[in-house]
């Protein structure tokens, strides 16, 4: 199955209380998703391949950077564990080296693609029913979230969930990828909402979805002088199987 997914980020950026925000162009990604084995109870493994990485381009020197830096993007692979229900029980995704700029973009890939299927719930449910799913996100900085999901409609070929997303992280050193460089992390806040489109045919749904999140951290340079930053973000997906 090929998947076909667009992101596009709105980002401010506040360092010692200067600055403002930034919008990236959309950036356009496809992979390939493959069942490779079923045991008996009902557990999947699915391997994902990058096909490519495309970012619209406005004529901005950001546009012509950020296509640069996601090149190596098109070179990603991995895999995941899936029970009967949905739930992820293991995932792995190898992604090459990349510069800053296209780190934060890189990691909302393969968190879209490690996590787009939702878990259902055990017992049978019908039209209203809500559940919550919670799960925790490795990376630069360890996130927990909670998703809580609605069935909308139930059919014969499918079914359509709305889905509310809270993320939190507690006080915590952060990755930076710059020698000399530290930042720690003083608090951390997101939520979104999406809907999802599933059929009994596809293992990927059709979803649209935004994130906003904000945070606060202190980042310490090579020359110890310390500096308040802060970050509001909002993400837009959307995600189509073909």
């Amino acid at each position: 199955m090929s998947v076909q997914m667009q992101m596009q980020m709105q980002i401010a950026v506040r360092v010692a209380g200067q600055g403002g925000p930034t919008a990236t162009p959309p950036i356009r990604a496809s992979y390939d998703q493959t069942t490779t084995a079923v045991d008996e109870s009902g557990r999947m493994r699915i391997e994902f391949a990058m096909r490519g990485v495309t970012v619209e381009q406005d004529g901005s020197p950001l546009a012509t950077r950020l296509a640069q830096d996601m090149e190596p993007l098109a070179r990603a692979s991995g895999w995941a564990i899936m029970d009967e229900r949905g739930r992820t029980l293991a995932a792995e995704f190898e992604m090459p080296d990349a510069e800053q700029s296209a780190q934060q973009s890189m990691a909302n890939i393969r968190d879209t693609m490690t996590q787009l299927t939702p878990p259902f719930p055990e017992e049978p449910v019908g039209v209203g029913a809500r559940w919550t799913a919670t799960s925790h996100i490795t990376g630069k900085m360890n996130i927990d979230q909670v998703a809580t999901y609605t069935l909308v409609s139930l059919a014969d070929d499918g079914v359509i969930l709305d889905v509310a997303l809270t993320q939190t992280a507690a006080p915590q050193r952060v990755e930076t990828g710059q020698e000399g460089v530290v930042a720690e992390l003083r608090s951390m806040s997101g939520s979104g909402e999406g809907r999802m489109t599933i059929r009994t045919d596809r293992l990927v749904p059709q979803a649209e979805s935004t994130l906003q999140t904000e945070m606060s951290m202190v980042v310490t340079g090579p020359d110890g002088t310390a500096q308040d930053f802060e970050m509001a973000l909002e993400l837009q997906t959307e995600v189509r199987p073909q």
